[in-house]
Parts: structure tokens; C-alpha cells; sequence
């Protein structure tokens, strides 16, 4: 197990060093919650707090919405990354693939205080807030509207 771990590190590290990366070159893209239609995986990088990281896939699978939890960040369509933490306060952000490959797209960040008077953990607002984007975001109307986008793919390659 110990061993498993240590290999994760460096793909931790590299990461948070494409995400730092990718906002100093800014090749972050900027995003709204309605983009998680029909993603249906998702990845979680606590860096090294399992804890923050099995809250978060807890309140995922508590919450019964059809995400299945990648095992790998390949595997995934969302990914909820730590990008900072301090005694003072910790940041997440919710990303999906850019429209430019290689690019990640921000569809949410929270920063919050690690006050102990704060009713929520910060992961636990993470957690909660995707849990009620992607309910709305996938919503009936969201089925409807990926359907048409093959649809209207599939007649572009047929002809």
C-alpha cells in the first residue's frame, strides 16, 4: 500500500504543477455549472488529505446522482482539485476539459476560512455545491439536448 502511494506522488505533484501552469499561461478557460450536462465521472485530487478527499466521494455516493468515481484522472470528465491550502484557509476548484485541448475550463472555485466556528468543512461545501450543479445541470431538458448534439454530430459525418 505504502508503495501505491508513493507512485501517486509525482502524478500529484505534476498535477498541481499543470494546474499552477495552466493559470500563469492562461490557459484556463472559464466555464458555468450548466457545462456538467451528461459528464458522468468524476475524480477527486485532495493532494494529500484522504480524508477532505473520501468526504467529498461520500457525500457523492450519499447523494445517489449518477457519477461514477474515476480512479484515475483520465478517467474523468470533472475533476474537484485542492489548489491550496494554509492554516487560514483552503481553495478547491471544479474543473472539466477546455474547449482548447490540453486546457482545463473553471466551472466553480470556493475559497474558504478553516475557522473552526465554520459549520461545513470546505471540502463539505465543495461536495455540496456539485451535488446541486449537477442535479441542475442534468436536469431532463440536459438528456434531450446531448441527444440532439449526436444527432446533429452523426448527420455532420454522414454527409
Amino acid at each position: 500500500m505504502a508503495s501505491k502511494l508513493q507512485s501517486l506522488v509525482p502524478l500529484v505533484i505534476v498535477l498541481l504543477l499543470l494546474t499552477v501552469a495552466a493559470l500563469a499561461e492562461g490557459s484556463l478557460e472559464y466555464g458555468n455549472e450548466e457545462e456538467l450536462c451528461g459528464l458522468r465521472s468524476l475524480f477527486v485530487d485532495a493532494g494529500t488529505s484522504k480524508e477532505a478527499r473520501d468526504n467529498i466521494i461520500s457525500y457523492v455516493k450519499d447523494s445517489k446522482i449518477e457519477v461514477q468515481i474515476a480512479e484515475a484522472v483520465e478517467e474523468a470528465d470533472i475533476l474537484i482539485i485542492l489548489v491550496d491550502s494554509t492554516n487560514q484557509w483552503t481553495e478547491w476548484a471544479l474543473t472539466i476539459e477546455g474547449r482548447t485541448p490540453g486546457n482545463l475550463r473553471l466551472v466553480h472555485r470556493i475559497k474558504d476560512g478553516n475557522a473552526r466556528l465554520n459549520y461545513f468543512r470546505p471540502s463539505s461545501k465543495m461536495a455540496r455545491w456539485f451535488i446541486e450543479a449537477w442535479k441542475k445541470a442534468n436536469s431532463a431538458g440536459c438528456v434531450d439536448q446531448n441527444e440532439n448534439e449526436r444527432e446533429n454530430n452523426d448527420a455532420d459525418t454522414d454527409g
